[in-house]
């Protein structure tokens, strides 16, 4: 075996990767080590036998390089071609435009466009699944009623105070905000009509009035001395305990303050909930409404078990082939190209199917004619006017 002074000249110039043989160093055991100079200037202590198996090519600055273009020999699949050409292909938002690199052998990364404008590197898995199907732009949220991107938050679903005035004045909510408890309101001073919470009182108008008149009232409270200063004594309302005052409104002490807030919702929150439940939690109150227990097939009363709506398994078997005929039939009409499906017209327009029925309850589309589908000639127009590329 070679000593570390016994270094063979043959070895000096020798490349690995881009590595270049310059020199031995110190042998650590058995194992020899030598010194090599990277194509970026860097020199690092290698072992030859993991120069020689290929283990070790850079000097680590080919690792940090991970979505780089890689070499033509690294783009191609195992028979010279690309496992699964993807270009021109279309994934939600995004239009496939050339093949990118690897990042292993298994992940294949490709180059696409999509619809705002920008470019983006996505996994070709991530793009078949459906895992990505945007750039992202779709996570920003936007002002309900003219569309601009929101920006702190200040006027919650709206993006300034005019649009939620004119929304306002123009009807109902979109759904999805409903769901968040935001109905339409009667304000207890002017009467006008307003969206806002279970506890939203006043319009926008006279809230911002009455913030005038606090301050006022705060402003010769002050002028007379009848302030409290922040971090002054006083008493709990309470429990009578002292406490240190961190606001103007102020009442209890920092132990009794979670109690009398819980004991306020308790009186303000419940009420109001069984005021309006039908509306803020719809589906429960369905299944919850007691109904006249007539069976669906024969019609005759009977004793409902665990809320089944037939009377006999007869019937239960009866309503079963029923269900079975019409999804049959749907999915014949399908084929025959006869219907559109929410689902279909989802895939066809790039959205999602809650997008789609957003959209009819809106009026933007017709109406179902059968359960979730459209015929043929009732969604074409739409089907032509929302996608020209269909046509």
């Amino acid at each position: 075996m070679p000593k570390a002074g016994d270094f063979k000249v043959g070895l000096v110039g020798e490349r690995y990767g881009i590595l270049t043989v310059v020199g031995e160093a110190e042998q650590v055991g058995k194992n020899r080590r030598l010194i090599c100079r990277c194509d970026c200037g860097t020199e690092v202590n290698m072992l030859l036998n993991n120069l020689r198996s290929g283990k070790v090519t850079s000097c680590g600055c080919e690792g940090k390089r991970k979505y780089t273009r890689v070499s033509n020999a690294r783009k191609l699949g195992p028979r010279g071609r690309l496992r699964e050409d993807l270009s021109g292909k279309r994934f939600g938002f995004l239009t496939v435009i050339e093949f990118f690199g690897v990042k292993n052998p298994s992940q294949y990364l490709w180059t696409c466009k999509c619809d705002c404008g920008s470019t983006v590197v996505v996994r070709s898995s991530n793009l078949k699944n459906g895992n990505t199907k945007s750039c992202g732009h779709k996570k920003i949220k936007h002002c309900i009623f003219c569309g601009e991107k929101l920006v702190g938050g200040r006027y919650g679903f709206y993006c300034s105070e005019t649009c939620r005035t004119l929304s306002n004045r123009n009807g109902n909510l979109p759904k999805r905000v409903q769901s968040y408890g935001i109905l339409n309101r009667t304000c207890l001073e002017c009467s006008q009509r307003f969206h806002g919470g279970p506890r939203a009182y006043y319009c926008p108008v006279c809230r911002e009035g009455r913030k005038r008149q606090a301050k006022a009232r705060y402003l010769d409270r002050k002028r007379s001395g009848d302030v409290r200063p922040i971090g002054s004594k006083d008493k709990c309302e309470r429990c009578g305990s002292e406490y240190s005052v961190e606001g103007g409104l102020q009442r209890f002490c920092p132990d009794c303050q979670p109690i009398h807030a819980a004991e306020h919702d308790r009186e303000t929150a419940l009420p109001f909930y069984h005021a309006n439940k039908g509306r803020l939690n719809y589906s429960r109150n369905i299944k919850r409404r007691k109904t006249e227990p007539y069976c669906l097939i024969c019609g005759k009363w009977f004793e409902p078990i665990n809320g089944s709506t037939t009377c006999s398994p007869a019937c239960k078997a009866e309503i079963g082939r029923r269900r079975n005929r019409e999804w049959y039939a749907r999915e014949r009409a399908k084929e025959r190209g006869d219907t559109v499906s929410q689902a279909d017209l989802a895939r066809m327009l790039g959205v999602s199917r809650a997008a789609i029925g957003d959209r009819v309850r809106r009026g933007t589309l017709p109406p179902f004619d059968e359960g979730k589908v459209w015929k043929q000639e009732t969604i074409k127009p739409f089907m032509i006017a929302k996608n020209p590329s269909s046509s």
